[in-house]
């Protein structure tokens, strides 16, 4: 028998810890004790903490650390795009929820680039960007890969502190030597995406080419003072505060592989984790209301139990397994594939069981993110939740129409096509997720969507609780979700 590290021992002892306590403090609470003595023997069952931070100086930094400040700056920048008009934050903005809440995100094809939010349309008619843009937040808590065909992924264990990254500056499997950590190696490559931020920008180069002349060209405004300044510092000044070189070369100071570095320090500070579930967890039995725990049981509950088997991807305190399943979500937009076509997984792998197959997301926050899914084809929590109980049976009624995907500009000639593709391989597929034998009645639907709803960080909705992640938030203010963006 193989025995368990020390490491290991000490996390089951906390996870048993925490859920004795949870039953210990259910059990003493007269109020709903039928409901929380329920889920509490689910919370168990699953070894929950409501904790998903597994490793603290791995995941989290200060966002008032000199990195993390200077990322900031940088992720609001629009000089590490091609054409200088977008930055990070047009399609991840803080007070967006992390994303844009667009189905597709309109990158450098704007027709006014300093609008956020539904305001934000191509200046073409038509976006480009094929898949719905992830939020940022506790983007450092993923240990497996980033983005929805996880084409940045993780090839050792997590426990092992040096990382094995592959990307796609690389062949499938192989890893990247520049890469090195998933939140790092994901920062090189927005930049590097036509539609997103690159434009035409050097557009017949190789990814590492594109980033060093971004890089050059960063370093000669620095030298220049072309920046924008920043309060009564300049940005050489910053750079050299957080790497604490005071006489170092330019050259040397400003270099891409910082520039990535500062970006997911930036990102890691991004954790929004203390949510009325966390709270329920860890023994306020007050923090959820009776629908969401129903909700709960439901979620944790298999189908063969009467419940709706969530659990069964959204697992652990991160609400996700980090794998890739096909789920026949509506393949609306340009697609990845320049036909409307997106096979997901299947264009990183090359394995045909892949096709169609996207990585489970996480759940945290999940009411502030809408719309869902790769292509933002699901505009509520009730919608996408319906789709999940019946694949079949919500393609064949999907409105492949809607307004609001029209008057956004984005691409319906083929949806239809290749979403009934998708279908078929969810169908056939061994992995696909079946989970159209459960039946929920509108009840347990309303229910399951409040248990999502009390899976958000109350400061994920606040502006106020968010300044510190957005430069001059008093200079920032967008009521009809407008903002104009450092330059």
């Amino acid at each position: 028998m193989v025995l368990p590290s020390r490491k290991k021992w000490w996390s089951c002892i906390k996870i048993l810890g925490v859920a004795l306590a949870t039953i210990l403090s259910f059990s003493a609470c007269d109020n709903r004790s039928v409901l929380d003595q329920e889920l509490a023997v689910l919370i168990v069952r699953h070894g929950l903490t409501g904790n998903p931070i597994s490793d603290p100086e791995r995941q989290v930094s200060d966002i008032s650390s000199p990195k993390a400040e200077l990322g900031k700056l940088l992720f609001f920048s629009k000089h590490l795009s091609g054409s200088e008009n977008v930055a990070c934050a047009t399609c991840h903005h803080p007070f967006l929820g992390g994303d844009d809440d667009l189905p597709l995100s309109v990158g450098v094809d704007a027709e006014l680039e300093d609008l956020l939010g539904s305001k934000r349309v191509p200046s073409k008619g038509v976006v480009l960007v094929p898949r719905n843009a992830p939020t940022t937040f506790n983007s450092s808590l993923w240990k497996k890969s980033f983005f929805h065909d996880g084409r940045v992924e993780r090839l050792n264990s997590f426990d092992e502190k040096i990382a094995k990254i592959s990307t796609p500056d690389e062949e499938f499997g192989d890893v990247d030597p520049h890469a090195t950590d998933l939140l790092q190696a994901q920062a090189g490559f927005p930049v590097t995406s036509e539609h997103e931020m690159r434009s035409n920008y050097l557009e017949r180069s190789s990814n590492d080419h594109l980033r060093l002349n971004l890089e050059k060209r960063m370093v000669s405004a620095v030298k220049a003072s072309t920046l924008e300044s920043v309060g009564s510092h300049s940005w050489e000044a910053l750079f050299r505060n957080a790497y604490n070189e005071a006489d170092s070369d330019i050259e040397k100071l400003v270099s891409f592989a910082r520039i990535r570095e500062l970006l997911a320090e930036y990102q890691r500070s991004q954790i929004f984790i203390d949510t009325p579930w966390k709270n329920y967890i860890e023994g306020d039995v007050s923090a959820l209301t009776d629908s969401a725990k129903r909700g709960a049981i439901l979620f944790y509950s298999s189908v063969e139990k009467g419940g709706a088997g969530c659990v069964s991807c959204h697992s652990g305190d991160f609400f996700t397994d980090e794998s890739f399943h096909n789920l026949a979500m509506p393949q609306i937009g340009f697609g990845k594939e320049l036909n409307g076509n997106d096979r997901g997984r299947y264009l990183r792998t090359g394995v045909l069981e892949d096709q169609y197959a996207f990585r489970t997301p996480s759940l945290i926050n999940v009411s502030e993110t809408a719309p869902y899914t790769h292509a933002g084809a699901y505009f509520t929590l009730e919608a996408v939740v319906r789709h999940h109980l019946s694949p079949s049976e919500k393609i064949h009624s999907f409105d492949f129409e809607n307004p609001a995907f029209l008057q956004q500009g984005i691409l319906l000639d083929t949806a239809q096509l290749w979403t009934e593709r998708a279908l078929k391989k969810y169908q056939q597929s061994e992995k696909s997720v079946d989970l159209e034998v459960a039946r929920l009645n509108d009840v347990d639907v309303a229910d399951l969507v409040e248990f999502l709803n009390h899976l958000t960080d109350p400061c994920v909705k606040n502006e106020s609780c968010l300044k510190s992640w957005v430069p001059d938030p008093d200079n920032n203010r967008f009521p009809d979700k407008s903002i104009l963006l450092s330059h």
